[in-house]
């Protein structure tokens, strides 16, 4: 409760509160996965609201683009998702954008990133969730309008296109199963349309740098387990860091 956990924060010393990404005085309201949510007001046991300062925000927003893995599937809480670990390793805002069961470089999709202007650097998880529906014509056609908008939308900005993260379709003993072929071919058209592109601002990551366990992988051998999800925000913090800063 609000009115509580003010109470247990005015006891601790002011000087240990200071100097994260955010302000003691920002409280930031999560959604659960797979849910809509509606607003009704908030009550705030009598203390005062207001929008956070500047100075209460960090100074980068980062807005993740990508499947049911960047929205934080199988993670025991949404502070566990590895994008919301990572961001808080390179001490960032982050607008998870991820949607579960779809993320199929949707031309909307594509417009929609590229018109916000409240965002400092994009990730942009491809590829895993259009293995089955769609050709790797279709895909690779998706995938280069969604890079290419974002980049013509926002030349001085960093784009970092993530590639399928390991999953069990990888390993699967037929070879020719559909799924395993699309796997490969669509990481090799990502990385065409990358050297194609050729812009300064945009980053290729291998999703196989960020996921490296395949152990990390919950039951389902797809979406990452809570070790996973903290061992991708650390590679994929790495990673961010080295460019952006």
């Amino acid at each position: 409760m609000l009115g509580y956990n003010d109470i247990l924060i005015d006891e601790i010393k002011p000087e240990l509160l200071q100097g994260y990404a955010f302000s003691h005085n920002v409280w930031r309201i999560f959604m659960n996965k797979r849910f809509s949510a509606v607003y009704h007001g908030i009550d705030t046991y009598g203390y005062a609201k207001r929008p956070p300062l500047e100075n209460e925000k960090p100074k980068l927003r980062w807005l993740a683009y990508g499947s049911s893995i960047t929205q934080g599937l199988n993670a025991t809480s949404h502070n566990m998702a590895y994008i919301q670990q990572a961001a808080m390793r390179l001490g960032v805002d982050v607008l998870n954008q991820g949607l579960s069961g779809t993320c199929y470089c949707e031309k909307a999709v594509a417009d929609y990133i590229g018109n916000r202007n409240d965002w400092d650097f994009v990730t942009l998880e491809l590829g895993v969730n259009m293995r089955g529906p769609f050709t790797t014509e279709q895909f690779e056609s998706r995938a280069e309008y969604l890079i290419r908008t974002v980049a013509d939308k926002h030349p001085d900005k960093h784009i970092f296109v993530i590639t399928i993260y390991p999953n069990r379709a990888v390993y699967f003993k037929n070879e020719q199963d559909v799924l395993h072929r699309r796997n490969e071919e669509f990481i090799e058209k990502l990385h065409k349309i990358y050297g194609d592109l050729n812009r300064k601002n945009i980053h290729l990551l291998k999703g196989d740098t960020i996921l490296t366990d395949f152990s990390a992988l919950s039951s389902d051998l797809i979406h990452p387990s809570d070790y996973g999800h903290t061992l991708m925000g650390e590679n994929l913090a790495k990673q961010i860091k080295e460019i952006l800063f």
